[in-house]
């Protein structure tokens, strides 16, 4: 009897320390299970709050190429459109071919909302346009600005995302 004490405490021991083992193996892909999926949440949340937050939803994320139409009116005069703004030795995004009023929208890769917004082809052209203000022409007592796109008139001026079809018009009146 003295003997099978010893072999069964030995035995009881190496069952212990196995199932120790086991238990151990599981909670540690458990635990590194958790960190990999909370990594993989806290990533997805982290991008969604950033664009969320700076009003710049991406719209694609390989490339686009819309057109958009623009018409500019003053004091009852057309604005004659230039070509070729945008283009030259460095080749912008948003840019012009022909004098047709046609924006063409060439961009690569991510695209954000706000690389469209109608400001940026007055950036690239050299002409003010704001809410307040179109190719030297300031709100007050001579006029204002008015903007149209597709046929309705539309508050966001400078910040308007243009899409592709879009049919912009911009009078001073």
């Amino acid at each position: 009897m003295l003997n099978d004490r010893p072999i069964s405490l030995k035995r009881e021991e190496q069952a212990h320390r196995k199932d120790f083992k086991k238990k151990m193996r599981v909670a540690t892909l458990s635990i590194a299970a958790l960190v990999v999926l909370g990594g993989m949440i806290w990533a997805y949340m982290y991008s969604s709050t950033e664009e969320k937050t700076s009003n710049n939803q991406v719209i694609s994320r390989s490339g686009i190429h819309w057109h958009s139409n623009l018409s500019i009116n003053t004091k009852g005069e057309t604005v004659p459109f230039p070509s070729n703004v945008g283009l030259g030795a460095v080749h912008n995004p948003i840019h012009t071919h022909d004098s047709d009023g046609a924006i063409h929208m060439e961009f690569e890769g991510r695209v954000t909302e706000k690389d469209t917004e109608l400001k940026k082809f007055f950036e690239v052209w050299g002409k003010d346009f704001s809410k307040d203000s179109l190719l030297g022409n300031v709100t007050g007592a001579e006029g204002k600005v008015i903007m149209f796109v597709n046929g309705k008139e539309n508050l966001e001026f400078e910040n308007y995302y243009m899409k592709d079809g879009d049919k912009i018009e911009l009078k001073f009146e």
